[in-house]
């Protein structure tokens, strides 16, 4: 029985893992960032972090705006990468996918957000996100 408990264990600790969102940096490393697939990911992942954050923190809080107009600049360019990876198809479709995949991301990293501030007392302690958002950042910034 001990044997069993910890076989399962074992296995759910290890799909736990692979679920869990790889930081931005360790992606890119891993990828060719020049493949309109791993660029529309990218914007994805940089739009859901910024929209994660805009619901954290709230309309009234000071970052919101900025949060929020992020957001939406990388959802922009995820509709980009989209039409340079299926140029044929249906921009109402690929608006509707590419809206999913990010509120699936913002639904993780709120997740994550509130875990970090219940179990060490600050959203961004033991997670990427920061990380995430910073990277992403100066990626615009080197893109204006």
């Amino acid at each position: 029985m001990k044997k069993i408990t910890a076989f399962l264990f074992l296995i759910l600790s290890f799909n736990s893992y692979a679920l869990e969102l790889k930081p931005l940096l360790e992606f890119l490393n891993e990828n060719d960032a020049k493949d309109p697939s791993i660029r529309e990911y990218l914007s994805k992942r940089c739009a859901a972090s910024n929209l994660a954050m805009t619901r954290f923190i709230g309309k009234e809080q000071e970052g919101y705006e900025i949060a929020f107009n992020n957001y939406l600049t990388w959802f922009l360019i995820a509709g980009e990468m989209r039409k340079v990876k299926f140029p044929k198809q249906d921009e109402e479709v690929a608006g509707k996918n590419i809206a999913s995949s990010i509120l699936n991301m913002t639904d993780e990293m709120e997740k994550i957000l509130q875990n970090s501030q219940d179990l060490r007392g600050s959203i961004f302690e033991g997670n990427n996100i920061l990380t995430d958002l910073t990277l992403c950042t100066r990626i615009i910034e080197v893109g204006k």
